[in-house]
């Protein structure tokens, strides 16, 4: 993987439902004023502000080049990126309970519409996996487009370090060694109340159906505790 070169700009890639919110409050301990932001604001659908690249800079956030605000169109100099991952289904689990809470006090809402998600969680995750275009989508957020024949490379020529939510504390102890900064005890925010079970099929039939996703995945829960 890449060495951290504090001379250029730093790309967080926050991957929706995979400690973004708590790693914030690190980022902000580690670059204070030299932390930005980008997001999309889906309620009043707005794209998110361009900021300017400059040394030791670091700018977080939701990177979608399916939507037209990934890397590429905003910052296609950038060379040096960091993220955290979990499993896929586990995100998009993750992000129907969350996005239900959020109907609950009409927070919820993509494109400047609310999404009014179905009730039924097995009729969600069927057309999910129906969908070329599911959301949320790891390969949606990389810097360049990944598949199954170049995954390792980009992630090896692209990344200073990816972590997995599954084991948070010891991939951002281990990011914070690359990147020489103080390490912290952090925890997980917004997290999502599961609040009905789902068709367990739903997990295998994802696995099958979504297999780049799941190399990078296997590729970085391997080899976390290395990097």
């Amino acid at each position: 993987m890449k060495t951290y070169d504090k001379n250029k700009p730093l790309i967080s890639i926050h991957i929706p439902k995979t400690g973004g919110s708590g790693f914030r409050e690190i980022l902000e301990n580690w670059f204070a004023a030299d932390l930005y932001f980008h997001y999309f604001d889906e309620k009043n659908n707005r794209m998110p502000e361009k900021h300017h690249l400059r040394p030791g800079i670091c700018i977080h956030g939701h990177f979608n080049r399916g939507r037209n605000f990934g890397i590429k169109h905003y910052y296609p100099e950038a060379d040096q990126f960091i993220t955290f991952l979990r499993d896929p289904f586990e995100i998009v689990v993750s992000r129907y309970f969350f996005e239900k809470k959020r109907e609950t006090v009409s927070r919820s809402f993509r494109g400047g519409k609310p999404l009014n998600l179905t009730s039924d969680i097995d009729r969600y995750l069927d057309e999910e996996l129906r969908k070329k275009d599911y959301h949320p989508n790891i390969l949606d957020y990389m810097p360049v487009e990944i598949t199954l024949d170049n995954y390792k490379q980009v992630i090896d020529e692209y990344f200073i370090y990816i972590g997995i939510v599954e084991d948070f504390q010891c991939s951002l102890d281990k990011l914070a060694a690359k990147l020489k900064f103080p390490a912290f005890a952090v925890e997980l925010l917004n997290k999502s109340e599961r609040f009905v079970d789902f068709s367990l099929e739903y997990r295998e039939r994802f696995r099958e159906t979504h297999p780049c996703e799941y190399a990078i995945y296997n590729y970085v829960s391997e080899n976390y505790k290395k990097w």
